[in-house]
């Protein structure tokens, strides 16, 4: 070697020696990323409730921002709760098979899919038929050529485990998760069959639960959750990558703000009226423009989402200008205004010996602007739903402000001195009801449980939207301390719960026991709007159905069906008189006549405006209702009420609406003419009667609550078995049998006293056999009668349910043999059957004729299995 080219070497050799130790030392290269993706891409997230928790909190797709800065990815997840892929959306059924929610729509380059879960409950018998519907989806998804091009790219994710929440009366989901592993092994085996990238979710979350609390009941993500299950997918993906701070947060905004944008395309309040049945002409050229505009706005924070993710600079408000603006919609129906409080009250026509006065307005409080629904709570207040957002978003106005209002009249004037915002940034709050510390609300697809002090949890998504009119009303508590909900045609739900997916389609009274996150549904049946459902004294309930104004006695169809199935037609109780209904009590209390206790009261909405009255009167096993005049007429086109309720006081109090634009069908949902400003609560008192003693119930001591279960008016006791849920079971349980042992059994009112005990013991779900024992033995039948629906709920914690049910299903009384009947259907055995069938029916009754056939129908198919 020459000395020229050795002195060329040493230089080299030296300047790179001083490279490498001005260099730092490098880590080894990461690994390839098992999804590798392209600038462009469009990302499809499909799946269960899972999936649709990650639309929600939105932290894996700002993770996948943060990681593919440049990529100007376009993400749209399609996440619904419910589903399984052993099961086809039968929520497209018309009204919701629209715009981006399918893979067709999107077009994706890559296929995120999130199965296992749902399909789970089916236990180790179904694993067969998933793995082998789950290849069947693979598939179809890897030869698809979606985007026109070239099939996506799929990855397919394992359920995670089901957490022990530790909560009182939920499953502690040990089983389950053991269940769960056997299917996420069979989604590692079909993503390695089908040349899928597999992400296993189920041990990681495992190892998780052990130090996190991940869910709200077990097996839906919290924020928190979904935020650390995201990283591990994402790592799972694409390797580590640090994520966190003020930008990672400032980007979760702008995703979370477009995923609300694309929810509010694929999954429409009032779909029906968009995409469906009711897609008429006077609705579909005003939602044609606006579903335009809303597209446009999606594009907009996708750009804002890059923009971000890249680190550029961006407005502190989005500007939606190049969406468009909306043209304006001319009225079908005409000038229309509603009348003052003054003018509304002059209106007024009342059964004698009654009087109406106003409770509260949008005139003293501005907040209070279209009431949909209301209740009292332990205090005395009201508390209201609002819904100035009906009948849904519009793109480009300000964002949903619907509210939970309380009304508060401390003392006891008749009319509310205060109120006060409970929640706000609601969306179409349908339903309300007040227990256990806060509210529940139900905001369609979702029930929401809003804490008092702050904090929400999503207690129960998958309810069907497509028509709210129908969706999530009337929210009532049942004796035994379950929550009742009613829900109408046009809607499809699959719920998603720790026991296993719900569903019902075109109508339904649902049952929730909160106490242990069990959701059912109570009546399958094809009602056209539900809207009202009451308990008279001893537990009877009674549902009324707004779409042609028939009201049911609901213990014959109640019984238990197996899904698909429903109930066939039962008869009414009255003929049709009037309709649209919404919202019925039973009359009762110290305030109202004598005449008329035990009355039911239905408010009426067309037609007829005001609160019409029925006799209740025994029937064989069951009732029939016989009209009488109104309680209430009102002249005033606006008038409008929706919902009903006894207050504190013994008074009726009546939700108004407030609008003179009531049709939504001839009429568009757009009309210029619905209010959005107005609403009141008026409130129907006896003349010369004073109001019931005010009770005190918030904070009263056990001995004290067991007391006001002597009061007459239901609402009272109604609220001191709520508060006595609230305390320790052991305390009321032991609390209930003294003070059973003390009651006198010459009172008249004794059964119905003994009736109260047990009932406050479901309500602290304290199973209390010897109190049950003794009031099916009691020489009320109606006692006897409620009992027996207190075993129906207590027959999977009671040692011999069927040897209990027996004597009921042979009792003298057709009522009590009505409530057996009933709780056999919800067995499984012959014996069960055979006890149904023996069952003596007299000729006539309808009632029990129907509830024999309907358990024996349920029975049948059951054992034929």
């Amino acid at each position: 070697m020459s000395r020229k080219l050795l002195a060329v070497v040493a230089i080299v050799a030296a300047g790179a020696a001083a490279w490498y130790v001005l260099r730092p030392p490098q880590s080894p290269p990461p690994p390839a990323a098992r999804l590798p993706l392209n600038p462009g891409d469009r990302v499809a997230v499909v799946g269960n409730g899972f999936a649709e928790g990650m639309l929600y909190h939105g932290h894996f797709e700002t993770r996948l921002h943060a990681r593919h800065p440049e990529h100007r990815l376009v993400v749209r997840n399609l996440g619904y709760a419910g589903d399984e892929v052993t099961t086809p959306p039968t929520r497209a059924v018309g009204h919701l098979d629209h715009g981006t929610t399918r893979l067709e729509d999107v077009k994706p380059d890559v296929v995120i899919a999130c199965y296992g879960m749902n399909e789970s409950f089916a236990g180790a018998d179904g694993l067969a038929a998933f793995e082998d519907a789950l290849n069947e989806f693979a598939g179809r998804v890897i030869t698809t050529p979606f985007n026109g091009r070239a099939p996506p790219k799929l990855v397919l994710v394992s359920p995670i485990a089901h957490e022990n929440t530790g909560r009182p009366g939920f499953p502690d989901g040990a089983a389950h998760t053991e269940v769960l592993k056997q299917y996420a092994e069979a989604v590692g085996r079909v993503a390695a069959k089908s040349g899928s990238v597999f992400v296993d979710l189920f041990e990681p979350s495992r190892r998780l639960m052990a130090e996190h609390k991940l869910t709200t009941d077990g097996i839906r993500p919290t924020d928190a959750g979904d935020k650390l299950l995201a990283a591990a997918l994402d790592e799972a993906l694409f390797g580590p990558h640090p994520t966190g701070g003020a930008e990672y947060e400032a980007l979760r905004t702008a995703v979370n703000d477009k995923s609300l944008h694309v929810w509010y395309d694929t999954r429409p309040a009032q779909g029906n009226f968009i995409y469906g049945s009711h897609k008429t002409g006077v609705n579909q050229p005003v939602f044609k423009a606006e579903f335009a505009k809303l597209r446009k706005m999606i594009e907009l924070r996708d750009a804002r989402v890059w923009d971000i993710a890249a680190g550029k600079p961006v407005p502190p408000q989005i500007d939606d200008s190049p969406s468009g603006t909306l043209p304006p919609v001319e009225s079908k129906f005409g000038p229309a205004r509603v009348p003052t409080t003054a003018e509304t009250l002059k209106a007024f026509t009342t059964a004698p010996g009654f009087e109406v006065t106003l409770f509260a307005s949008e005139e003293q409080f501005p907040e209070l602007k279209k009431p949909v629904a209301m209740t009292f709570d332990a205090r005395g207040r009201l508390w209201v739903n609002t819904w100035p957002s009906y009948p849904l978003h519009r793109p480009g106005d300000a964002p949903p402000d619907d509210k939970v209002l309380i009304l508060d009249d401390p003392q006891g004037t008749g009319k509310a001195a205060t109120a006060s915002v409970f929640a706000r940034g609601l969306y179409l709050p349908t339903g309300l009801a007040v227990g256990d510390g806060g509210a529940y609300v139900g905001c369609p697809p979702d029930v929401w449980f809003l804490r008092e002090g702050g904090g929400r949890e999503r207690v129960l998504p998958g309810f069907g939207n497509a028509d709210t009119h129908r969706a999530l009303t009337t929210f009532r508590w049942g004796p035994g301390g379950e929550l009742y909900f009613d829900e109408g045609v046009y809607n499809y739900s699959q719920v998603e719960t720790p026991y296993g997916v719900r569903r019902s389609f075109n109508g339904a009274v649902w049952r929730y026991d909160a106490r242990a996150g069990r959701l059912d549904a109570h009546v399958a049946y094809k009602f056209g709007n539900p809207w009202g459902h009451a308990f008279d004294r001893w537990g009877q309930e009674f549902v009324a159905d707004a779409a042609d104004g028939s009201t049911y006695f609901a213990t014959p169809f109640s019984g238990q069906t197996d899904y698909p199935r429903q109930h066939p037609p039962l008869k009414t109780m009255h003929e049709k008189q009037w309709r649209p209904t919404a919202g019925c009590v039973v009359a009762s209390g110290r305030h109202f006549p004598d005449d008329w206790r035990g009355d039911l009261l239905v408010n009426n909405t067309m037609g007829v405006k005001g609160v019409l009255r029925f006799r209740l009167s025994d029937a064989g096993s069951g009732f029939v209702a016989t009209p009488a005049d109104p309680l209430l007429v009102s002249a005033d086109p606006a008038f409008c009420p929706v919902d009903i309720a006894f207050g504190p006081d013994g008074a009726l109090y009546v939700c108004d609406w407030s609008d003179a634009v009531t049709n939504y069908i001839a009429v568009p949902l757009r009309d210029p003419s619905r209010d959005h400003t107005h609403g009141r609560i008026w409130r129907v008192a006896a003349k010369g009667r004073p109001p019931a003693p005010r009770p005190t119930i918030d904070g009263a001591p056990v001995a004290a609550l067991f007391d006001l279960l002597k009061a007459p008016e239901d609402a009272t006791r109604d609220l001191a078995r709520r508060e006595l849920r609230l305390r320790d079971a052991k305390e009321v349980s032991a609390a209930a049998d003294r003070w059973a042992a003390a009651l006198n059994t010459a009172d008249p009112d004794f059964a119905h006293h003994q009736l109260e005990a047990l009932w406050a013991c479901q309500h602290a779900d304290a199973v209390n056999e010897p109190l049950l024992r003794a009031v099916l033995k009691s020489a009320e039948p109606r006692s006897r009668a409620a009992a027996t629906r207190v075993l129906c709920a207590w027959r999977d914690r009671l040692p011999d349910a069927l040897g209990l049910l027996g004597p009921a299903a042979r009792d003298d009384h057709p009522r009590v043999r009505l409530e057996a009947v009933r709780a056999l259907s919800f067995f499984r055995t012959r014996v069960a059957r055979d006890l149904a069938a023996a069952v003596a029916v007299p000729p006539g009754d309808d009632y029990l004729r129907y509830a024999v056939d309907e358990t024996l129908a349920t029975l049948d198919e059951r054992l034929r299995r």
